[in-house]
């Protein structure tokens, strides 16, 4: 299964860990128009987005970063996690401080 094919059972599950997920389509950029970005107190105060071509693009790098930092909470059935999605090059996500 791709990863944009459970995004409503992801993002429940994001709910269920306190955290917070958005994901948004903007037609008015010609680059990169799909974004992802998660965020809550358990981040510290931080937030992941990641922008790029394709849902799946977005959702695979923003999941392999929570798992990074919480790999025995971010399971989904039938979806494997690719830690190593995270540390390619054009894979980066962006994690930002909120404060």
């Amino acid at each position: 299964m791709r990863w944009d094919e459970c995004v409503p059972e992801l993002l429940e599950h994001l709910g269920e860990m306190g955290l917070v997920g958005l994901v948004k389509i903007d037609g008015e950029r010609e680059r990169k128009p799909w974004t992802v970005v998660i965020s809550g107190q358990r981040l510290d105060g931080a937030a992941i987005r990641v922008d790029g071509h394709s849902l799946d693009y977005c959702v695979r790098h923003a999941v392999a970063a929570l798992h990074e930092r919480f790999p025995d909470e971010l399971a989904l059935p039938g979806v494997q996690v690719d830690s190593s999605v995270a540390h390619q090059a054009h894979g980066k996500p962006v994690v930002a401080s909120m404060g």
